[in-house]
């Protein structure tokens, strides 16, 4: 079933190429340039892997600067 918004044709189209990409087959300049256009890559699809989510989740370890040393090296 393709998707809200999505026609039947798109749906398909993006089958293909998530096919293509699972099988590590290039991709034609036409197919990149359509990819493109619909901004939109068979990565996307891919659901996102549980330690990214944990890593993300993290809190930010920043070191604190000073105006003076940001200014002032």
């Amino acid at each position: 079933m393709a998707k809200a918004g999505t026609s039947n044709a798109t749906h398909l189209k993006r089958f293909e190429l998530t096919q293509k990409y699972e099988a590590k087959a290039a991709f034609s300049e036409s197919e990149i340039n359509w990819m493109a256009k619909h901004d939109w890559h068979p990565v996307d699809e891919r659901e996102i892997k549980e330690e990214v989510i944990k890593e993300l989740q993290k809190p930010a370890k920043s070191k604190k600067i000073t105006i003076k040393e940001l200014l002032y090296g």
